[in-house]
């Protein structure tokens, strides 16, 4: 494939998030070489409507790409839906995969081309399963600019079809149940107590969250290609969205400085993945004890009685 990945976005209502989102893509370099592909959901409440009108009104102001295509939904879809009409327009159009971003995040302005670098290397690399833009951790100790490592982070991010797929087989509940039922007390004070209970939370809420279920994917064929330079600034942590807040830890995203190169070269002189990496993650990443307490006792009472109380 010679052509640019594409870049879909899913949006309702905030417009100036989305205004800041696309104005940020198309100071890329590739950004005239790039389809972008925004999928404008209906309001599904009266209150969604300002914002609604709002990006109507911006849409077709929107310049600097080589198409701009913008699919209105008649109906609300939610964002489940609204995910999939894009990505099912794109594989429609010929794309063997594509890049991923919600409405409310801002890019370098190398990010299209990290990302088509990252997509067409590693496309036929079993153990790669995309490419993220964000990154939260310190890893000042690599001599590289990217790294590889199994933990997924949706903020900017891009998948070839046939990865993406690996995770979509797990988006039922009666696979879920079935994967849940599989697991026994030994897994207790692991990793995978932590989503087991979240794929508890999922069956007893009745949904899916898609970002997840890439730790279901063996860790073998879960790796992301990550830049040490963050690439991503989300400022969804407003309250504005289905998700974030604004807490201490939330502004951290708001804030979090991001690479200012206008392009973007590869530097790899040492294997992508480091050892030193898993401490790094886990100590970034830790769970207090009291939530790690919480989470067995409750897969383990579930396990002994069927109760989920999750």
């Amino acid at each position: 494939m010679n052509r640019k990945y594409p870049v879909i976005i899913p949006t309702l209502n905030r417009c100036d998030h989305l205004k800041c989102c696309v104005e940020s893509l198309a100071k890329n370099s590739l950004a005239q070489e790039t389809e972008l592909v925004i999928g404008l959901d209906y309001p599904p409440l009266e209150k969604y409507r300002e914002g609604y009108e709002k990006i109507k009104e911006y849409l077709p102001l929107i310049t600097g790409f080589e198409k701009v295509t913008i699919l209105r939904a008649k109906e609300n879809l939610g964002v489940v839906e609204n995910c999939k009409q894009l990505r099912e327009y794109v594989k429609s159009c010929g794309y063997d995969g594509f890049i991923f971003s919600e409405d409310d995040n801002e890019f370098s302005p190398n990010f299209l081309e990290y990302m088509n670098w990252g997509l067409n290397t590693f496309r036929n690399d079993e153990s790669v399963m995309g490419i993220c833009g964000f990154k939260r951790v310190n890893v000042d100790f690599l001599e590289n600019n990217v790294y590889k490592y199994p933990k997924f982070v949706a903020w900017g991010c891009g998948f070839w079809f046939s990865t993406y797929e690996k995770k979509e087989k797990y988006s039922n509940f009666e696979y879920l149940q079935n994967w849940l039922d599989k697991q026994g007390i030994d897994i207790c004070f692991t990793d995978k107590v932590r989503v087991a209970c979240a794929v508890l939370r999922m069956i007893k809420r009745r949904v899916i969250w898609g970002d997840f279920l890439t730790n279901m994917v063996p860790i073998k064929e879960r790796n992301f290609i990550f830049p040490t330079i963050s690439m991503v600034r989300n400022h969804g942590w407003d309250g504005s969205g289905l998700h974030g807040g604004t807490n201490k830890v939330d502004k951290f995203y708001t804030n979090l400085p991001i690479d200012t190169s206008p392009h973007f070269t590869p530097h790899i002189i040492s294997p992508l993945y480091d050892e030193r990496l898993k401490k790094v993650y886990q100590k970034t990443y830790q769970t207090n004890f009291a939530k790690v307490l919480v989470n067995n006792l409750v897969f383990i009472l579930y396990k002994l009685t069927g109760k989920n109380i999750s």
